[in-house]
This record gives C-alpha cells, sequence and structure tokens, in this order.
C-alpha cells in the first residue's frame, strides 16, 4: 500500500503530542472543557477565562496558593458579616475547593499523599476537633459548620505549601503575592481616608478611616498588620535590588493603610511585634531597641506628670481602658469612649455564656446567635462576635477550647522564636563558613562554598522570613484581644504565613526529624547546612 502524499501525508505521519499527565489530570481536564462547552453562561471572555483558571489551578494547585493571596483582601462576602446566618461563599472557597481537587488528583496520580507532621499539626488538629464537637451543642448548626470549614481551608493550606511548595523561589513568590495583595487594599484604603469615601461613623473631620474592602477598619489594619512584619523581614534578608524595590514600596503603603485606619488594636500588635523582631534578629537591633526604650523614658515622665497635650494623654488613657473591667451600665457614653465601652458589653456578654456553658460552650459560630440571653442592658444588637478572639472561643467552644486555641498560639510563636535563635547560631557559621571558603575559592577557582552546601544568602533569605512570621503572629496573637480576625478569608493568610514559617526552619534544619516515617521517601533529601557544615 502506498504511503499519503501531499500535505495530507505529511500531517497523517506527524506524531501527536500531547502533554504527559496522568490520567485523572486529564478526566478532570476533560471534565471541565465538557462544562465549558455544555454551559451557555460560560460562552464569554469572562467564562472562558474562569474555565482555563480552573484548569490551570486543577493542573497545578500551587496556582491556587497564588490566587488565594488576592482572593483574601478583594474576595468580598455578599453577606454581611453581622448577620452570620448562613454560607457566604466568596471566591476563597472557590478557589480552595480547587486547590483541594488538584491536590487530590494529584496524590492519586502519584498513588501517595504526603501530610507532613509539623510541630503545628496536633495543635491544627486540636482546635478543628473543638470546633467541630461544639456543634452538638449549638443552636445553628450550620453556623459551626462554616466555622468548622473555615480550619479545615488553614489547615489544607498550611499542610498544602509545606508538602508541595518547599524550595526558596516558590516560598518568595508567596510573600510577593501576599504584598501585592497588601498594596492593592492600603492604597484603596488611603484613597478611602483622604477621599473622604465611607459611612458617616468612620469620618474624622474632613478624612474618613481607612476601611478596604473589609467594611470595618479594625480587620482592615489587620489584615494589614500581618503583612508589614514580612515585609520588614523580606528587606532584612538583603534580596535583590527589584524584591528589595517592591518591598519597600509595599511596606511604604500598608503602614500608611495601617496608620489612616486609627486601630488602636493594630498599632499596639505591630508595634509589640516590632519590637520583638528587633529582640530576636541581631545585637544592632537589640541595641536599638534599648535606644528606644531608653529614650521613651522621658516621654512616660511627662505623661505621669499631666505634662503632656491633652489630645494624646486623652487618646492613651481611654487605650488602656481596653485592658480594665468596668460596670459599663454606669459609664456616661461619650463619642470617645463608644467604642471601649461597646467591646466592654460583649466581652460580658462572652463571659455570660462561658459562665453558662463552662465546657462545651454555645457552639462555634453561634456568639450572634444566642447573644440576646446573654446581652447587658442597653446593648442589645450583636456585632457577630465578642470583639475578642480568646473571649470569643471560650465562649462558642468552652473553657478546654479557649485553652487549646492558646496553646496553638503559643506553640506557633514559641516555635518561631526556638528556629531564630537556632537560625541566629547558623547565621555566624554561614557567614564565617562562607569568608573561609570564599579565600580558597580565589586561589582554587572553585565553587568550594556551594558544594559544602554552606550558602549564607539561603540563611538570610529564611532568617527573614522567620523574623516576619513572628512579628505577623504576634501582631495578630496581640490584636485579637481587641477584635475578631478570623473574617474575611483572613484564616487562609494564617495558614500561609504558618507554613512560611515551617518552610523556613526545614530549609535551615531539615525536615526528617519531624515528617512521619511513611512519608519520608516521598520527600527529596533535603540536607542541613548544619550537616553539610559537619561534614
Amino acid at each position: 500500500m502506498s504511503q499519503p502524499q501531499g500535505i495530507s501525508g505529511a500531517f497523517l505521519r506527524a506524531p501527536v503530542r500531547l502533554p504527559r499527565m496522568p490520567i485523572p489530570l486529564w478526566l478532570a481536564a476533560i471534565a471541565m472543557a465538557a462544562a465549558a462547552a455544555l454551559l451557555p453562561g460560560l460562552w464569554s471572555l469572562a467564562g472562558l477565562a474562569a474555565v482555563v483558571a480552573c484548569v490551570l489551578m486543577v493542573l497545578r494547585p500551587e496556582i491556587a496558593i497564588y490566587l488565594l493571596t488576592l482572593s483574601v483582601p478583594l474576595g468580598s462576602s455578599v453577606i454581611d458579616e453581622r448577620e452570620a446566618n448562613s454560607f457566604s461563599v466568596t471566591p476563597t472557597e472557590a478557589i480552595f475547593a480547587l486547590l483541594v481537587l488538584g491536590w487530590g488528583l494529584r496524590a492519586m496520580a502519584r498513588r501517595r499523599l504526603v501530610v507532613p507532621f509539623t510541630p503545628m499539626t496536633l495543635p491544627l488538629l486540636a482546635v478543628i476537633g473543638v470546633v467541630a464537637m461544639s456543634g452538638f451543642h449549638a443552636t445553628n448548626l450550620a453556623l459551626t459548620l462554616k466555622e468548622t470549614l473555615k480550619w479545615l481551608e488553614l489547615i489544607m493550606v498550611y499542610f498544602f505549601i509545606v508538602a508541595e511548595m518547599r524550595t526558596r523561589r516558590r516560598a518568595l513568590a508567596i510573600v510577593l503575592m501576599l504584598l501585592t495583595g497588601a498594596t492593592i487594599e492600603a492604597l484603596l484604603g488611603t484613597g478611602q481616608f483622604v477621599l473622604g469615601i465611607g459611612p458617616e461613623f468612620f469620618a474624622i473631620g474632613r478624612f474618613m478611616r481607612a476601611y478596604g474592602t473589609f467594611d470595618q477598619p479594625n480587620p482592615y489594619a489587620g489584615y494589614l498588620g500581618m503583612l508589614i512584619p514580612l515585609a520588614v523581614g523580606l528587606l532584612l534578608s538583603r534580596p535583590s535590588p527589584k524584591v528589595r524595590n517592591y518591598a519597600i514600596v509595599a511596606l511604604a503603603a500598608a503602614a500608611t493603610g495601617v496608620i489612616v485606619s486609627l486601630s488602636r488594636g493594630a498599632w499596639v500588635g505591630i508595634g509589640i511585634g516590632f519590637s520583638l523582631m528587633m529582640l530576636f534578629w541581631g545585637r544592632r537591633t537589640r541595641v536599638l531597641l534599648s535606644i528606644g526604650v531608653i529614650a521613651s523614658a522621658p516621654l512616660g515622665a511627662l505623661a505621669f506628670m499631666n505634662l503632656l497635650p491633652p489630645v494624646i494623654t486623652t487618646r492613651v488613657a481611654i487605650a488602656f481602658d481596653y485592658f480594665r473591667f468596668v460596670d459599663i451600665t454606669q459609664v456616661q457614653l461619650t463619642s470617645d469612649n463608644w467604642a471601649v465601652i461597646e467591646r466592654m458589653a460583649h466581652w460580658e456578654a462572652a463571659l455570660g455564656m462561658i459562665a453558662a456553658h463552662p465546657w462545651f460552650g454555645v457552639g462555634a459560630g453561634n456568639y450572634p446567635v444566642v447573644y440576646k440571653w446573654y446581652a447587658v442592658q442597653g446593648w442589645p444588637l450583636s456585632l457577630g462576635h465578642a470583639h475578642n478572639f480568646y473571649l470569643n472561643m471560650a465562649a462558642e467552644t468552652g473553657i478546654p477550647g479557649g485553652f487549646i486555641y492558646i496553646c496553638f498560639v503559643l506553640t506557633a510563636l514559641i516555635s518561631t522564636m526556638v528556629w531564630l535563635v537556632r537560625s541566629g547560631n547558623l547565621q555566624k557559621v554561614a557567614t564565617h563558613t562562607s569568608l573561609r571558603l570564599g579565600h580558597r575559592a580565589k586561589s582554587t577557582n572553585s565553587v568550594a562554598a556551594m558544594d559544602a552546601g554552606i550558602d549564607r544568602s539561603s540563611v538570610l533569605f529564611w532568617r527573614g522570613i522567620l523574623l516576619g512570621v513572628l512579628g505577623a503572629l504576634v501582631a495578630s496573637s496581640l490584636h485579637n484581644l481587641f477584635d475578631n480576625l478570623f473574617v474575611h478569608g483572613m484564616n487562609v493568610q494564617l495558614g500561609m504565613i504558618l507554613a512560611l514559617g515551617q518552610l523556613a526552619a526545614d530549609a535551615l534544619f531539615g525536615s526528617r526529624s519531624r515528617v512521619s516515617p511513611t512519608d519520608k521517601k516521598a520527600l527529596p533529601n533535603h540536607g542541613t547546612i548544619d550537616e553539610a557544615e559537619a561534614s
């Protein structure tokens, strides 16, 4: 039989080259293509772009992580948080679902699922356990399921990043995407402040408290407050000029956004977070911290002698009111103390719930449902939460649940501090070794430093990440004393920050000591710098 001739023959002889993908991924891609073909609503530019994005996220779940960094600030909920009577579907939930689908299909293709065992594994599982179990005592079970889903999102994002995004390049990409979202949000909030855009009760003279897409200034400032330390840590790691300039712009924008939000809770959290960052980074920053403390002594003396301007002393005095309980039914309400007294009313309601349900709480997410039964006289309307996340957890999940959450926070903080101290010693070794091997390389024309595994820039990068994680955790943990930052998808952002800290620890100290024995073969062999130096 003669061979086909001409163009058609050449076409028939050409091999069909398709991307090499596992069968489950091909099935998922075909299913999405079929949906695009059968659903008329998708035949538009936006619809086709959404389908392409969905396919890419399923084939490469890492893309979903990058998109989640933007969906947290920009994916506004269509349901008011204060109503909280049903589920609110946002782009964050949709992207998260695609992340789980893509990770599951990847695990099927590999025939294994790597779930890292880290210092945060047991605390995270314990928290989601008490949140889910509180549903047996909930008035509204749907709200408990909603809160459980928030913690499930946090855990899954944390596990995926630690297991699948272990390289320095991907960690840097996550940080830069987080800073991109912060820059956009900060510019929006600054515009609201300058142009006076917003509800009247946010007005400060001719200006307006910044609130961004969060509808409230405090969660807006809390979101930015979690990312400002990451920008500072990235700058201290001495990145490339482009990355440095980008981080400077993001830091300036985010700091401006926090200032114009006038959120005292965010200011307290960021300020103490920066103090701890200076304490743990190095000798020079500790000296600067000491100088700052000494320099503030005269200011404290002036305040003690009532010699400061009244506008300053009034704001400071109101800020200290957050740390004491008063009989709010006997307080004369003014525009200055309204926010403080309103929070205290919700704190007292939470304490009433704890007293009535000390062991199992009223059910996760059910604070606004049962608030009317514990409301303080004169404060009948619920704001949706206790304005203190620690009290809120104890009220909704019981005293054991509040204790488990505190253990979760302390585990994250202490682990990060320990890693920072250890990495400081490691940086000294890397610096000394790189200098010694650098002199040797000049005469031998070799790359001995790289062969030995001593990369001072990598140590500095991961130390900067750890420093930023510490500042973010401190800022959010303290801000949660005055508000609830588990809104608007910020639970996902917290999962990313925790994962970045674990990635830094793995890169600096190795991962085999904290991975379950059955999963060690599935992970690449990341030798630690300590091991390289010993060899």
